[in-house]
């Protein structure tokens, strides 16, 4: 039933922010302002990445992740090759590290049938609600089904968690990829 998934995913998150004892985050993406992150000492935060990191083994060694969001339904929760190809490095990096996989309700099954059952309790499957901005997950445990990841998750970890943020690689994609 979906009220005692969003209420045990509630519970979880709580557990996960009780956590916390940084009182900064850095967000990143893959965007082209990420190579900037090689100037800074990012050791007195904690990481909320993206998706994407988990196919970076040198950046994964480096940043020890504490979240990965990952949104997408046809890219990471899809059936295709790509989505399965990033469902197997996602679970090679949770046998590795231990960082939180934070992913829409829409999409738990998905990863609870791919991701063996030793991580599941690192899964937070946070419910979309298109009801405004969400920036306090603990007071009300949903987020704005945005169409990125930046928007629709890390944004509102970050702010449900820490009280200072920093972002790089939120920029898109460079410009020769621009079609």
């Amino acid at each position: 039933h979906l009220d005692d998934m969003k209420d045990e995913h509630h519970a979880r998150f709580f557990e996960f922010a009780k956590s916390i004892k940084k009182d900064t985050c850095h967000i990143l993406g893959t965007g082209p302002s990420l190579s900037e992150i090689e100037n800074y000492d990012l050791s007195k935060g904690d990481v909320i990445s993206c998706n994407s990191l988990v196919i970076n083994d040198e950046l994964m060694a480096r940043l020890q992740p504490k979240v990965i969001c990952a949104a997408d339904p046809i890219f990471h929760a899809g059936p295709s090759s790509y989505a399965a190809a990033f469902r197997g490095e996602l679970i090679k990096k949770m046998d590795e590290y231990d960082f939180h996989l934070f992913v829409p309700q829409r999409d738990y099954l998905i990863y609870t049938h791919c991701v063996p059952s030793r991580h599941h309790h690192r899964i937070i499957a946070v419910p979309l609600a298109a009801e405004g901005l969400n920036l306090d997950l603990s007071e009300e445990f949903r987020v704005e089904p945005f169409a990125n990841v930046l928007t629709l998750l890390m944004f509102p970890i970050g702010a449900s968690c820490y009280e200072n943020i920093t972002v790089s690689g939120c920029d898109g994609r460079p410009l020769s990829e621009n079609q």
